[in-house]
């Protein structure tokens, strides 16, 4: 036990210092065009009385957080406290993170939650970027952790929950479904995502924020695009080779309709699957991978729950660090080939998104043909009790048949 907390201080020791320069030395741009200019229309106008208009294009779980922040200002510097409140989305994700390692039933989860603050998608997004995606990352692990203990309702709250900070969330919803559609879930389970985003909208709304728009935020999220540029992608995905090499067959249209095309494929091809504890984590990765792969309008930040679900895989066992190492490859390739690095890191970064994706698929197709082999075999016994039922049930008619003549023989003869 003492061994175990010793090695959980010193990851904490190393992600501490890992976070020092970031979080202390580097201002992000999102920050300058967003985040601080809300805070301070918050500081402003005052923590309520800022949601009676529109004002930003989070939704407004995030913007509440970000209120409570200003009854502290002064304390901190305006850049800090949004760190910081990013900061608390991190360590909600690696508690996410040990609930999903603890359902799973995987050795020293609170050492890996540790681990996690170390990760290279973590310690760039949260520290540096001060990012919010925790926030949604967070509460999808949470489904898929509730999704092994075998409870479809709390998977579907919890990704409401996740879709009630950010659209993304989205990314998780064809294993939702396959979820619930596995799990025979009642009808009304399909409309907690439409109940949870109504509840959290509900107090900005009572503070005068139009009910339209709140119900238009995300649209509008998907239509923002960079000034003076056709925004296609910045992810590790198939658009980002469009971007690069053929912008000219951009279209919206087709990647919507792609990733349509594979989260149905997906559903069916899962449906009866037989998916143990790291089957269900990995189905999971896929969604998290293969949405945000075929889609266009992509940041190299929308695959962070692939990359820590991958990771928690590769927690559970080594024959997934293979994965887990080319999800955070192709995160930190990327990233520094947006950040001026040779285009040929962008390149290989699609190259590590791909082999991560197609090694997930991999991993379906034998969970399908395991589940399809099970079926035969079951089948095929189904069809020999049958065969033996009806054989046994023949003999006993013959054997009768042979009784009776002797008996009809014996009456006549005699």
């Amino acid at each position: 036990m003492n061994e175990a907390r010793f090695k959980i201080g010193l990851v904490l020791i190393g992600a501490a210092a890992a976070w020092s320069v970031p979080i202390l030395m580097f201002v992000p741009g999102d920050f300058v065009g967003f985040l601080g200019p809300w805070y301070r229309h918050m500081l402003t106008a005052g923590p309520v009385a800022a949601f009676a208009h529109p004002f930003g294009n989070y939704a407004p779980p995030y913007l509440y957080l970000l209120a409570a922040l200003t009854l502290f200002n002064g304390i901190v510097s305006q850049i800090i406290a949004i760190k910081l409140l990013s900061t608390a989305g991190a360590a909600w994700l690696a508690f996410a993170i040990f609930r999903l390692l603890k359902s799973s039933g995987a050795n020293d989860p609170v050492e890996a939650a540790a681990w996690s603050l170390v990760l290279p998608t973590v310690v760039l997004n949260v520290p540096l970027l001060a990012q919010a995606d925790a926030f949604w990352v967070a509460p999808c692990v949470l489904a898929v952790a509730a999704s092994v203990r075998g409870n479809a309702i709390q998977t579907a709250l919890w990704a409401s929950v996740g879709f009630a900070f950010k659209a993304q969330a989205v990314f998780l919803a064809p294993f939702v479904a396959l979820v619930l559609i596995r799990c025979h879930a009642r009808w009304w389970a399909w409309l907690v995502p439409v109940a949870v985003y109504l509840f959290a909208i509900t107090p900005a709304w009572a503070a005068g924020w139009p009910l339209r728009d709140l119900l238009t935020i995300y649209l509008r999220q998907a239509q923002w695009h960079p000034p003076g540029d056709s925004f296609i992608s910045t992810a590790p995905n198939l658009w980002l080779l469009v971007k690069l090499y053929a912008p000219f067959l951009y279209s919206a249209a087709a990647g919507i309709a792609a990733a349509g095309v594979a989260a149905l494929v997906y559903i069916v091809w899962l449906r009866r699957a037989t998916l143990g504890t790291q089957s269900l984590v990995a189905a999971a990765a896929l969604s998290g991978a293969i949405i945000p792969f075929l889609l266009p309008g992509m940041h190299e930040r929308f695959f962070a729950l692939s990359e820590i679900l991958t990771f928690c895989l590769a927690w559970m066992s080594r024959r997934w660090l293979v994965i887990a190492a080319a999800a955070q490859a192709a995160f930190l390739l990327n990233a520094g080939g947006m950040l001026g690095g040779p285009p040929l890191m962008l390149l290989l970064g699609v190259a590590a998104e791909t082999a991560v994706i197609l090694l997930l698929v991999r991993t379906a197709c034998r969970s399908a043909e395991t589940s399809q082999t099970v079926e035969a075999g079951i089948a095929s016994r189904d069809l020999d009790s049958k065969i033996a039922a009806e054989s046994d049930l023949c003999g006993r008619k013959t054997r009768v048949g042979c009784v009776t003549d002797r008996v009809e023989t014996g009456r006549i003869a005699g």
